[in-house]
């Protein structure tokens, strides 16, 4: 059986519960690197300029990558439309703060970008059910869900 998810909270539990020891095998399907998102973005269409902009903002996330096209397409301005997806990530990120034992995980992730756990907080589970944090239970980190999500982490945590 394969079975393929971007949520981190599920691979954890499926990887690392005993039962499953030996019988499931983690296999990291990431973002594109900032090289072939720009390519991707250049040969559909996108100026270099706006196409940096989307990279400083998603980074290599596909489906951001493939949505941006589709804007481009029906004319939206692009960085308009970055801007725009920055609001609505930081609104749906802003409450979630007030529901952190220690807001100080979100001052750390922009810092570093890549935090080691050795047992997963109740915030580390709270930040992955809502897609802000990816837990790699491989490495034993947690590190931002993507480029967006970071930018949104340092810009709460400049206010923290």
């Amino acid at each position: 059986m394969i079975v393929s998810t971007s949520d981190g909270l599920f691979l954890s539990n499926v990887y690392t519960h005993a039962s499953l020891y030996g019988r499931a095998k983690y296999f990291l399907v990431d973002d594109f690197d900032e090289e072939t998102a720009l390519e991707f973005l250049l040969k559909n269409g996108l100026s270099q300029e706006e196409a940096e902009i989307v990279v400083e903002y998603f980074g290599g996330k596909p489906v951001y990558l493939v949505e941006v096209i589709n804007e481009k397409r029906a004319g939206r301005d692009i960085e308009e439309y970055c801007r725009e997806q920055f609001m609505v990530r930081l609104n749906q990120v802003k409450p979630l703060v007030r529901k952190l034992n220690d807001p100080s995980i979100l001052i750390d992730l922009g810092e570093r970008e890549v935090l080691e756990y050795d047992e997963l907080t109740e915030d580390m589970l709270m930040l992955a059910r809502e897609n802000v944090i990816f837990i790699d239970p491989v490495r034993g980190v947690i590190r931002p869900q993507g480029r967006l999500e970071l930018k949104v982490i340092r810009f709460i945590s400049e206010k923290l």
